[in-house]
């Protein structure tokens, strides 16, 4: 076969037999799904103008992720961003391999691949109505041994999402997932805290038992479990500290308005309670943790907040997590933190950058 640059070309060279074959069988849900892909993979590469030499960068695909979670182009710095930061892990192989991974020190995103066995069909996440987990996950497993992200033998990751990208190659047993999730410190029982959580030079462990999908009907009434793949696998995952970088947006302590759901209110609703301390930002890539000084209320500063950069252009920042005293947001996007200007909370309450 020649060697080319240009992936358009081989795509004309190769995926011509591929759909020839496709069309030639019958239009069953496998043969039809075959058909979408390849077609639907040739457009989406010509619309992006991608060459082969481009598909190879380990950011790519986390690109094209969040690009289209933000519904949004990325911008040049964003790019650069996840191409020096995505962690290369291992390369494919049969059955799941973790192929790449990216991470802040609080957020986790993993790209796995799945190659199941020929006869099996791998539903894409839809509704609801099909998704995946690991077998050191299942229900019926004792917590001891559903670790899934480790460090040194500590569970240290909250909960673990995985949600299927299509992988392009038009066959129904094979599929790339996205897992993402939030790590956390490992508990420490004598103090009864959680312990700040240091990944800067540490490997992560990543383990996988078997895997499974979950199958419901529409109306959610009956669902099947199915085994898609039985083994076990271990994957590190080398974490620097350049991933890591934090920027505490504020020298001094900032005032705000913490919405919270009133529960002495006839009918519950949310309120504002004024003027509350808010002592520290900290800035990453892909969280914001925002500290608030308000003992007995939890809540945060409104669903969407809003991060401006220094040119003007701006980024959503939704909550995803609280404790009593901290806010935790997720931009849809990796945020280029030396760029930030100022926050605006959903009331209108600007913090600037001091």
């Amino acid at each position: 076969m020649k060697k080319t640059n240009n992936l358009l070309e081989a795509i004309n060279d190769l995926d011509d037999k591929i759909i020839l074959d496709a069309l030639s069988k019958p239009v069953t849900y496998s043969n039809k799904r075959k058909i979408l892909r390849v077609l639907g993979t040739a457009a989406l590469l010509a619309a992006m103008g991608l060459t082969a030499c481009g598909m190879h960068s380990l950011g790519v695909w986390y690109q094209n992720y969040f690009a289209q979670q933000s519904q949004t182009e990325l911008s040049e710095e964003q790019k650069t961003y996840l191409n020096e930061n995505v962690i290369e892990v291992a390369p494919k192989q049969p059955g799941l391999t973790v192929e790449s991974a990216l991470t802040d020190g609080i957020r986790i995103f993993m790209k796995l691949h799945i190659t199941a066995p020929e006869d099996v069909v791998l539903y894409p996440f839809d509704n609801g109505h099909a998704f995946v987990y690991p077998g050191n996950e299942a229900p019926d497993v004792e917590y001891a041994d559903q670790d899934v992200v480790t460090l040194d033998g500590n569970r240290i990751y909250n909960s673990l999402q995985y949600l299927s990208v299509d992988d392009g190659d038009g066959l129904d047993y094979t599929m790339d997932y996205v897992v993402l999730g939030m790590l956390e410190g490992i508990w420490n029982p004598e103090t009864r805290e959680e312990e700040p959580l240091d990944l800067a030079g540490q490997t992560i462990k990543i383990h996988f038992r078997d895997f499974y999908q979950r199958i419901s009907n529409e109306d959610f009434t009956e669902w099947e479990d199915q085994q898609i793949i039985a083994g076990d696998w271990e994957f590190d995952v080398s974490v620097t500290a350049e991933s890591l970088r934090t920027r505490e947006l504020i020298s001094q302590p900032a005032k705000g308005s913490l919405r919270y759901l009133d529960m002495e209110a006839e009918e519950k609703t949310f309120a504002l309670k004024e003027n509350i301390s808010i002592p520290y930002i900290t800035l990453r890539a892909l969280s914001v943790d925002i500290g608030y000084d308000c003992p007995g209320y939890g809540g945060d500063f409104g669903q969407e907040i809003r991060a401006v950069m220094k040119d003007g252009s701006e980024m959503t920042l939704r909550p995803q997590w609280g404790g009593m005293d901290v806010i935790r947001y997720f931009p849809d996007s990796p945020m280029m933190i030396d760029q930030v200007d100022h926050l605006i909370f959903e009331d209108g309450t600007v913090i600037p950058a001091s």
